[in-house]
């Protein structure tokens, strides 16, 4: 029963390949998924799995050609992409430099390396008048982005006399006041490290949050001072400013509030929250353009999860609440293989895993049968097409199925719960096999640099956390 409901919505996905055109029926069933959308979200079961990066390169290509999307968003710091947009619309630096600015080694790999380029070359060869696709990024787990971008843009309009030199100096010592990704960053991987270990220490978990609760206050008060500044500065900008800078420089702004609330006790779980928000502010300034979201399965739902017992309300659902059907979400679920689940200080300590193989009451391996009934690597699967009642799925209670696993890999339990995929999403890639991405060398220079310890930092087991911090990302 299960195996029929499926096979009458699946379309073989032929090819992994990135330049290998979607055949027509691939193409005809995309179509039907994505609908007249004009926000368009791609999941990943993982961030590390090669073969699921490659074929929604393959997906993108089309939207992007034949579709005419025109904005890319990634889960990425919308600050820190901004040389990745420089770079595919007007060629400013090199495809590494920008992509390994984004400090994701998500985005900085080989496969999304190949997309930028392929990018680049699209752009390069549009017709005059035609408007490039953009980059952008929606998450808010950096405050060296917003700082590094506004520090450039406050350059900018002094070298082009929009500002003054005495408002560009003040304004600039007030950003650099403003804590770094490290210091934000340390309280949090100080309560993940303790509140995991196998004897957390209640006395020195309450002390890492009041030390966290006290540096976040005056954190607060420094961003919320920035904040007022950057707003006069804005309403002092001449009419002579471009239009796309003062987009950036606000969302800048915007996303310095953003990660001090974020990192301030209580805030991760708005996450979801301010990408939501991001999104919106990109859909509001390119009104006509089509935009692909790129993120974590999780991210992109469409409806609230549970994830072990806790409530989780993703970005995609509060994007479905606000446009309705002019959102569409494409999951991805793979059935075996290995994939990259943390980046680590070079190639040699990265943590490839081995996926837990699904059992018999998985998802996963229904979508596995029809693969191999129709003898093809994958399926392209409309789950667009919602019955009135509940009755009409054959899984009424729901089914098991690959939170999409991110960070170290947990035990099959955690890494497999009850969802509901047709709710969840309005089609799903699904791959028979996968294999680790490969990280660009250049990360891993980038990231020992940015989170290389400093003097202030003098507890020892404080130093030990940092020193791994992209572990936890």
């Amino acid at each position: 029963m299960h195996n029929d409901w499926i096979r009458e919505r699946a379309t073989s996905f032929v090819s992994c390949v990135p330049n290998s055109p979607l055949t027509d029926s691939e193409q005809a069933a995309v179509d039907r998924i994505v609908g007249e959308a004009q926000v368009v979200a791609i999941g990943e079961a993982t961030h590390g799995s090669k073969e699921i990066v490659q074929a929604r390169e393959r997906v993108l290509r089309f939207l992007i050609q034949d579709r005419k999307a025109a904005i890319v968003v990634l889960e990425s710091c919308f600050a820190a992409t901004q040389p990745l947009n420089r770079y595919v619309m007007d060629g400013d630096g090199t495809a590494r430099e920008a992509i390994v600015a984004t400090a994701c080694w998500s985005c900085a790999n080989h496969e999304t390396l190949g997309f930028v380029t392929w990018l680049r070359d699209f752009n390069r060869a549009l017709p005059g008048a035609t408007r490039p696709v953009r980059i952008f990024g929606c998450d808010v787990q950096s405050i060296d982005g917003p700082k590094t971008e506004l520090a450039r843009l406050l350059q900018h309009f002094r070298s082009t006399s929009q500002l003054s030199p005495e408002t560009i100096a003040e304004t600039a010592v007030l950003l650099a006041d403003l804590p770094t990704d490290r210091d934000l960053f340390r309280f949090v991987e100080l309560l993940v490290s303790e509140g995991t270990s196998n004897n957390p220490d209640e006395t020195r978990i309450a002390d890492i949050q009041a030390r966290q609760a006290a540096f976040m206050a005056a954190s607060r008060a420094s961003a919320e001072k920035v904040s007022r500044r950057l707003r006069e500065v804005q309403q002092a900008l001449p009419s002579t400013v471009q239009d796309d800078d003062r987009f950036v420089f606000e969302r800048c702004r915007r996303l310095l509030e953003q990660v001090i609330e974020f990192y301030s006790p209580g805030g991760l779980e708005k996450r979801d929250l301010f990408m939501a928000e991001n999104v919106t502010a990109l859909r509001q300034q390119f009104p006509r353009e089509r935009l692909l979201l790129l993120s974590h399965n999780l991210h992109v739902a469409r409806v609230p999860l549970t994830i072990r017992g806790q409530p989780f309300v993703p970005m995609g659902c509060l994007l479905a609440r606000q446009f309705g059907g002019d959102y569409r979400a494409i999951g991805s679920a793979f059935y075996d293989g290995k994939y990259l689940a943390v980046a680590g200080d070079g190639p040699e300590q990265d943590q490839i895993v081995v996926a837990h193989t699904p059992d018999l009451r998985s998802f996963e391996y229904i979508l596995q049968s029809v693969a191999n009934d129709q003898q093809t690597p994958g399926l392209l699967l409309d789950l667009s097409r919602r019955a009135p009642h509940e009755s009409a799925f054959p899984w009424q209670r729901g089914l098991e199925m690959r939170t999409g696993e991110a960070g170290n890999q947990g035990s099959y339990e955690s890494s497999f719960t009850r969802q509901r995929p047709e709710l969840q999403y309005d089609g799903m890639i699904f791959l028979k096999e996968t294999s680790p991405i490969t990280v660009l060398p250049g990360y891993y220079q980038h990231a020992s640099e940015k989170w290389k310890p400093t003097e202030a930092v003098n507890d020892d087991h404080e130093l030990a956390i940092l020193h791994n911090r992209q572990k936890f990302l």
